[in-house]
């Protein structure tokens, strides 16, 4: 297995939604990804954000049954 590559954020502005800005950045990471010869691409999506995951999901090749949860320390 080699390094692994996380899109931490991806944002396309306004203008360039719904006209494949998110899938162009989406590629360029999955080639990048090719040039570390990375083992895996992967990102997370908050599932109230409907738009945006139906298009990871279409970029994934579908959605996949893995999720991650997350304990954000306290701020008390």
């Amino acid at each position: 297995m080699g390094p692994e590559c996380q899109i931490q954020d991806l944002f396309v502005g306004e203008e360039f939604r719904g006209r494949g800005g998110g899938s162009a950045l989406i590629e360029a990471v999955y080639k990048a990804s090719e040039t570390q010869n990375a083992s895996q691409v992967f990102w997370h999506a908050l599932p109230s954000d409907i738009r945006s995951r139906m298009l990871f999901d279409k970029m994934a090749g579908g959605p996949n049954s893995y999720m991650r949860f997350i304990r954000h320390k306290s701020s008390r």
